[in-house]
């Protein structure tokens, strides 16, 4: 099993083929699907949370609640 830890996640979104999922899922502004793509893409439920709404600018108190499904 090929390790991901001091990968970035472009890196990691090229080398588990989720690209064109993660690009599609910025431009329909679709905040859980972007989540969904980062965990794929082995961050961890907050990490990408946060991700997902730094990528898409979105503040407040709702920022880095959603935790996918």
């Amino acid at each position: 099993m090929h390790s991901v830890a001091g990968m970035t996640v472009n890196e990691r979104l090229a080398h588990f083929n989720l690209l064109r999922e993660f690009d599609a899922a910025v431009a329909s502004q679709d905040f859980d699907a972007l989540v969904v793509v980062l965990e794929q893409a082995r961050l961890a439920p907050q990490h990408a949370s946060q991700s997902a709404a730094a990528i898409l600018g979105l503040s407040g108190p709702a920022s880095g609640q959603h935790h996918g499904a």
